[in-house]
């Protein structure tokens, strides 16, 4: 079953207040690893006013003509027993903002909509299935420390073909000790421990 709820490992963060790092991937398909957390594209497309309202139940949902939708593998380091902490999302067009709500859990009109799935449950799905030959061969973790993000970033119409930039802010939520053993991290070390990962997509159609 598919939620819009947040949850409590989903965090707000201030970029004024992060030590943040950039990485720019090729788009569809690539990886990106960062503070031993890998991020996958797996779609970027157009958003359509029926799927978004779809995705928006119960709740009402308010349309401005257009917006964009991505699928993103989300896998936290090896052994870590659960996913990364997720912070802002933008979208950048022609170097632009497209989304001036970038945070999920903003009151404001028009802030992106992410739908947290299980790895697992959804690479099952219909939908999983088409997009899992797009994943990496070799998984790094999965399961309670991994997750795929549905992400709805309503907005103004979207011209077939446009391309840009979308970008994931993610904290890490475990580290060793000085053991090597995993601990969890406080929500003010993982405001210290974040990055953010930037994709290239292709003109969606």
């Amino acid at each position: 079953m598919t939620h819009s709820i947040f949850s409590t490992q989903q965090r707000t963060f201030s970029i004024f207040a992060l030590i943040a790092t950039l990485q720019l991937s090729a788009g569809i398909g690539d990886s990106i690893s960062q503070l031993k957390i890998r991020v996958t594209l797996l779609e970027a497309r157009r958003l359509s006013y029926e799927e978004y309202r779809e995705a928006r139940k119960p709740l009402p949902a308010d349309w401005n003509g257009g917006g964009f939708r991505f699928v993103l593998l989300v896998e936290n380091r090896a052994g870590a027993p659960a996913v990364p902490g997720l912070g802002d999302i933008r979208v950048l067009i022609d170097s632009r903002p497209y989304n001036a709500v970038v945070n999920a859990n903003s009151d404001q009109p028009f802030p992106p909509l992410v739908v947290v799935r299980g790895d697992v449950d959804y690479f099952h799905t219909a939908a999983g299935q088409k997009l899992n030959e797009r994943t990496p061969r070799s998984r790094q973790n999965q399961g309670p420390g991994a997750m795929v993000l549905e992400i709805f970033i309503p907005g103004s119409s979207v011209p077939s073909g446009t391309s840009g930039v979308v970008e994931l802010e993610l904290a890490e939520t475990y580290r060793p000790d000085s053991t090597g053993r995993l601990r969890a991290l406080t929500p003010i070390e993982m405001g210290k421990h974040t990055t953010i990962f930037r994709f290239l997509f292709p003109g969606v159609e």
